[in-house]
């Protein structure tokens, strides 16, 4: 255990472990105040608990609010109302501030954002753990589009998906893990975060699932966005907009009600 731990220490950059240390105790101060200013001095109940874990997750950024959307993902693996919490974290977290939004779409377009779109919406539709979503009109034809910018940093989410991994073997090896793999998690998430960071593979991954449905005729039942390809690149996805309902929301809908979730015929 301590020479796996000792050699994943050694892996760390030291100015991200001072940087996420620096934003751990800020982001304890924010969430303490928000408590005393809500509900005064009174020590939190445990109801209040998973609220008070998402903001915390929110507060420290991009690694953690994915960890919030495994979490809510994950309705074996935890409490209904952790469940229920964390699904703000799939789309509905705290937005970066316009300006870098929109200082990313001109660094990708290399030129203002108005030579391109007619109207963008400054309050994105949605907001997650490395990127959210704005509307948008494009100058040339009309056409509605989604613009999703990615507002994540990389280096601070690779050292904190480190951290993670480092901190749930240790877990693990004493027994403090409750039945959860996360080392395995985390370790999988480790292989794959490049890709996160990158939307042409997110383009790529649209373009082959729109192939399959049209393959399988299936392309009347079930959306899949084009792509602008001419628009998008590394750090910016433009897709057509495709207006309509989340699955999740559809499912709670039918489960609240008391019916079996269909698919529609």
């Amino acid at each position: 255990l301590s020479n796996e731990l000792s050699k994943l220490a050694l892996q760390q950059d030291p100015q991200v472990v001072v940087r996420r240390s620096i934003d751990l105790a800020l982001a304890v101060q924010t969430v303490t105040a928000e408590n005393i200013r809500n509900n005064g001095l009174a020590p939190p109940t445990v109801e209040a608990v998973p609220l008070l874990l998402r903001r915390l997750f929110e507060e420290l950024g991009a690694t953690y609010v994915k960890l919030g959307q495994f979490i809510a993902s994950s309705p074996t693996l935890f409490p209904a109302e952790y469940v229920a919490e964390f699904q703000k974290c799939l789309d509905a977290t705290p937005p970066m501030p316009w300006e870098v939004v929109k200082q990313v779409v001109e660094e990708e377009l290399g030129r203002p954002i108005g030579s391109v779109y007619k109207h963008v919406e400054r309050t994105p539709l949605a907001s997650a753990s490395i990127a959210q979503v704005h509307a948008a009109t494009l100058r040339a034809d009309g056409r509605d589009v989604v613009v999703k910018v990615l507002v994540a940093d990389k280096k601070m989410m690779v050292g904190d998906v480190a951290s993670m991994l480092h901190t749930s073997i240790a877990l693990k090896r004493v027994g403090l893990d409750n039945g959860v793999d996360f080392p395995t998690v985390f370790r999988a998430y480790q292989s794959v975060i490049e890709h996160e960071f990158d939307f042409n593979v997110e383009a790529r991954k649209i373009s082959e699932f729109r192939e399959v449905f049209e393959t399988h005729g299936l392309s009347d039942r079930v959306a899949t966005p084009r792509v602008v390809d001419e628009l998008s690149g590394v750090r910016v996805l433009v897709m057509e907009r495709v207006r309509g309902v989340k699955v999740l929301d559809a499912l709670n809908r039918a489960r609240r009600r008391g019916r079996v979730p269909r698919l529609p015929s």
